[in-house]
């Protein structure tokens, strides 16, 4: 019996069309470290678990697991269930690691509990952004990690399959993803850092997942829910950082973020977006202890998305016509 040193849960979902460039990606990791690769699929219905079922029967390391349609975060949890390896890791079906993810993630876990990798982001236009600096790098005190996770984060931070976790530690805290569709892996990566210390975390400063940006998939469309499930993200969060009832200071901007988020998702998908709306939601925000923790980029925009919203709206829309 092989002792993997990593379990990779790649989950799927009806993904015919993407699953062999995720798998592949995984499989040909140029590593010292032996791994695992557990397929969970979420109830495909278009040939997902056939292709899936091949790999398992070519592959010692590599096992495929069907379960009824239950989303995503269950379907990592499942995973978790089963995983063999002192660490673990997740791949979404339509994206991809670079080969030497493996190898570079294992050689900066020694001593730490956690490693995050820069990210690659490859726009449906073609464009290509780059993040390889993580914002917690520089955290000094475990609170100080959890303010700059919620206040000044960037896509790689808050992003769960660019990480390489220590699987004993969501084991011994009881951690698991909970289906929230925009903000699951958010909230389990917060669940995680609050489990650590912030100088019990490794970072290679380099672009080692790929992520595929395509119009129409859950982050990237709007939903009429929205609202509702950014305030139950900011509810959740509240509960996690909240000693003795009392939250930190931070957690106003980290709530006007959220409120950006959701702005900026009106703008550019709801047809019926108006400034005047906009005006009246941002309103409770426009105060000096809600831009107190924020970074310049964000002070700006909030000052703006408030006090002008027809301005901001406009400025908005023709950046990302670009």
């Amino acid at each position: 019996m092989t002792n993997y040193e990593v379990s990779v849960i790649l989950t799927t979902y009806n993904s015919t069309k993407t699953i062999e460039r995720a798998f592949q990606s995984i499989l040909e990791q140029k590593t010292q470290y032996p791994f695992e690769i557990i397929i969970v699929d979420d109830g495909s219905k278009d040939g997902t678990i056939e292709v899936i079922n091949q790999y398992a029967n070519k592959y010692h390391n590599v096992t495929s697991v069907k379960q009824q349609n239950s989303g995503l975060s269950a379907a990592r949890n499942h995973g978790m269930q089963i995983a063999k390896g002192k660490y673990v890791m997740f791949s979404d079906d339509d994206d991809e690691y670079e080969p030497d993810y493996l190898d570079n993630v294992m050689s900066q876990m020694s001593g730490n509990k956690l490693v995050i990798a820069g990210i690659k982001k490859v726009l449906q236009n073609g464009n290509v952004e780059l993040e390889n600096e993580s914002v917690l790098k520089s955290a000094t005190s475990n609170d100080n990690l959890i303010e700059k996770y919620l206040v000044d984060n960037k896509e790689m931070d808050v992003g769960a399959w660019n990480k390489l976790y220590d699987l004993q530690v969501i084991k011994n805290n009881n951690l698991e993803f909970v289906n929230k569709t925009f903000f699951e892996d958010s909230l389990f990566v917060l669940k995680y850092l609050k489990c650590i210390n912030y100088d019990e975390i490794g970072f290679v400063e380099k672009a080692e997942y790929v992520i595929y940006k395509r119009s129409g998939s859950i982050t990237n469309s709007f939903q009429p829910q929205l609202g509702k499930k950014c305030q139950k993200y900011i509810n959740d969060v509240k509960e996690i950082v909240s000693v003795d009832g009392q939250v930190s200071d931070y957690f106003n901007s980290f709530k006007a973020r959220i409120d950006l988020y959701f702005v900026h998702r009106n703008i550019l998908m709801n047809a019926n977006w108006t400034a005047s709306e906009q005006r009246k939601f941002l309103k409770p925000d426009l105060r000096f202890n809600y831009f107190k923790f924020l970074d310049k980029k964000y002070s700006v925009a909030l000052g703006l998305a408030g006090i002008l919203p027809s301005f901001y709206i406009k400025l908005y829309k023709k950046h990302f016509a670009k």
